[in-house]
């Protein structure tokens, strides 16, 4: 038989944990769009890097102009987008054979993106969720 210091030490700790939460310090949740050049980023990367260097980088896909990434630690973070290659799917061995003898990127006017005004933008991620959109420029633009 649990004594009544036990019980009311279980439920001091049931009490803390659901004020707390089981989770840790909260997290930020961003989505938004990408564009570059007018045109929604196909593919590629966004990453949200700590601008001080301590604590760890957080990223995801773009797809079709649109990205989320969630378990972002709040505060500065510069916010880094790369582009990927659109490659054209195959589904057969001959064709692969057959584009990779050929220009295999459909589209490389989106991977000039390191360079892009706006790109590598210092914002700030706040608990919860929030939209940032980044619309990137060409350099010299």
């Amino acid at each position: 038989m649990r004594s009544f210091r036990s019980h009311i030490a279980l439920g001091a700790t049931a009490v803390l944990v659901l004020l707390v939460g089981c989770g840790g310090p909260r997290t930020g949740t961003v989505q938004g769009q990408v564009a570059y050049d007018g045109k929604p980023l196909t593919r590629g990367v966004i990453v949200f890097l700590p601008t001080d260097g301590t604590g760890s980088a957080c990223g995801g896909l773009v797809r079709d102009g649109e990205y989320l990434v969630s378990g972002i630690p709040p505060g500065a973070k510069r916010a880094t987008i790369k582009a990927a290659p659109v490659v054209p799917e195959v589904t057969t061995s001959e064709a692969m054979y057959e584009k990779s003898t050929v220009k295999p990127v459909e589209d490389m006017s989106q991977l000039p993106i390191p360079e892009a005004m706006g790109n590598n933008a210092e914002v700030t991620v706040v608990a919860g969720d929030q939209t940032m959109d980044f619309l990137l420029r060409p350099a010299g633009r």
